[in-house]
């Protein structure tokens, strides 16, 4: 951790939200206060989300912008946010300065969370943690937190979220479904960008149900992910489905490492069946489940999909690929969805290409409404394409 080094690698939840409280201190010192907006940059991790958390908490309003971008598309979100603060990693702020960028004129502060201040830049550790922070959190239907879209092209857009449109997405993984949500002895290892919805969501939903472990991982490199295999041994393993191809060669040369996984969980896009396989049949539990879920950052999960050692042996028996690239049955209860013309809006016949429009079904407290700051996608709308769902309600 770079805002709170004392955290280290490993902590408690308790330890956790000290520094939460710790870095929302010294947010206030640094005069960030109600409505203003928080750009965090640094290289991909948990602290991605503890930033965020404290400029919530005072109710500030964080914006996850991942480093990944080229320095032109930082400088351009960056402009298009006029932020109040940019927290940037020293990694980020050596990446502008050798590209001729003037971080300073970015955000109204700029801080550098590690290493000596460049100039222009105020240092993370100069600021004050005296005066405690006041819980200020802003109302639901408010927004609460600015990140990434789904499936941007070009210059990356970025979509605005309230409480209540996050807690349509975290909804679903509160739902007690057999095998699909963490228990007690579960740990969990996730390997995702942590600037994403999806980050926050799986933080929310690991807190409530108390696995013995979570495991965030910002490293996808194979020796980093072999060694907390070996010293961890995970129970639940989610990633992206190109950080899974990537350690596939792991899974093939040393398959007792994933022995004792339960549950995959594949977001963020398709994965074809040969990647999927060596990891399901590594596992020496019968009952091993690859969860894949679809969904958008502005609309959160629309469908998932359940796949076990039995799908993988009677495709093989069949002598057939098993198809991995339909969506799956969408939330019962959570979401509606149907294959609608992108020009009309109306429901498309069957097998019949549209684009998939994603509906939440009526709840009390949630209403999932997402608003992107270009305007470059419609709430509600998920923009996928595909074909009309099939009879067994399964879309393709």
């Amino acid at each position: 951790m770079l805002a709170a080094p004392w955290l280290g690698n490993s902590f408690t939840i308790a330890q956790y939200a000290q520094a939460v409280d710790f870095c929302a201190s010294r947010l206030t010192s640094l005069g960030v206060g109600g409505r203003a907006r928080v750009a965090i940059v640094r290289e991909n991790h948990l602290e991605v989300q503890l930033l965020a958390a404290a400029a919530a908490r005072i109710g500030a309003v964080p914006a996850a912008l991942s480093a990944a971008n080229t320095e032109q598309e930082l400088v351009d979100l960056l402009a298009s946010l006029q932020s109040d603060a940019l927290l940037m990693s020293s990694a980020v702020a050596e990446r502008f300065a050798r590209s001729g960028v003037d971080a300073s004129s970015l955000a109204s502060n700029v801080v550098q969370l590690d290493g000596e201040a460049r100039p222009g830049a105020i240092s993370w550790h100069t600021l004050s943690s005296d005066r405690p922070a006041v819980v200020a959190p802003v109302a639901d239907d408010q927004v609460m937190l600015i990140t990434h879209t789904s499936g941007t092209t070009n210059l990356p857009k970025l979509v605005m979220h309230t409480a209540n449109s996050l807690w349509a997405g975290t909804r679903v993984e509160l739902l007690p479904v057999p095998g699909g949500v963490s228990r007690p002895s579960d740990r969990f290892l996730t390997a995702i960008p942590f600037v994403h919805s999806r980050a926050f969501t799986w933080v929310t939903a690991q807190f409530y149900w108390g696995p013995d472990e979570m495991i965030a991982v910002g490293d996808y490199g194979q020796d980093t992910v072999e060694r907390l295999l070996r010293s961890e041994g995970p129970t639940i393993i989610e990633s992206l489905p190109n950080v899974l191809q990537h350690w596939k060669p792991l899974v093939e040369s040393h398959p007792e490492l994933f022995e004792q996984v339960r549950l995959y969980i594949n977001t963020f896009d398709a994965i074809h069946a040969s990647i999927a396989r060596p990891y399901v049949l590594a596992s020496s539990h019968r009952n091993v489940m690859w969860a894949h879920s679809w969904g958008q950052s502005e609309v959160g999960p629309m469908a998932a999909g359940i796949f076990t050692k039995g799908s993988f042996r009677r495709a093989t028996k069949a002598g057939k690929e098993l198809q991995m690239s339909h969506l799956g049955l969408p939330w019962l209860g959570l979401v509606r969805m149907r294959v609608v013309d992108p020009d009309t809006g109306r429901r498309v016949p069957g097998e019949s290409p549209g684009c998939c429009r994603c509906d939440p079904t009526p709840s009390p407290s949630a209403t999932r409404t997402a608003t992107s700051t270009t305007g470059a996608n419609g709430a509600g709308h998920g923009g996928t394409r595909g074909t009309s769902a099939t009879r067994t309600g399964w879309a393709a």
